[in-house]
């Protein structure tokens, strides 16, 4: 069974700022978020999706990557535009459609 993780992880936050880069015990929202996908042992792939480059570099050894562009990060976007913007990335390059995602 094909099942992917997909961890949104906006840069920008109006309450708090950059709160995905933020550690807590040494390590980020972003990383511990990532640590429990890896944990867990059904996930077949993990995929960050993010419109900030910082946070894709601190991801990039234990995820694939989807730099997420300005109109899906904005306040007005929905977890929806972040799902088909995953989906559309998985269709270009080539990869299998999961049959669980976890968000």
């Amino acid at each position: 069974m094909i099942c992917h993780a997909l961890i949104a992880a906006r840069g920008g936050s109006k309450g708090l700022k950059n709160k995905n880069l933020k550690k807590l015990k040494r390590l980020s929202l972003v990383e511990i978020a990532i640590k429990n996908a890896l944990s867990s042992g059904i996930f077949s792939k993990i995929f960050c999706s993010s419109d900030s480059k910082k946070i894709l570099k601190l991801t990039e050894k234990k995820a694939t990557n989807i730099l997420r562009p300005d109109k899906f990060s904005n306040d007005n976007a929905t977890s929806e535009s972040v799902v088909k913007h995953y989906l559309h990335f998985l269709k270009k390059n080539n990869f299998k459609y999961p049959e669980i995602m976890f968000f």
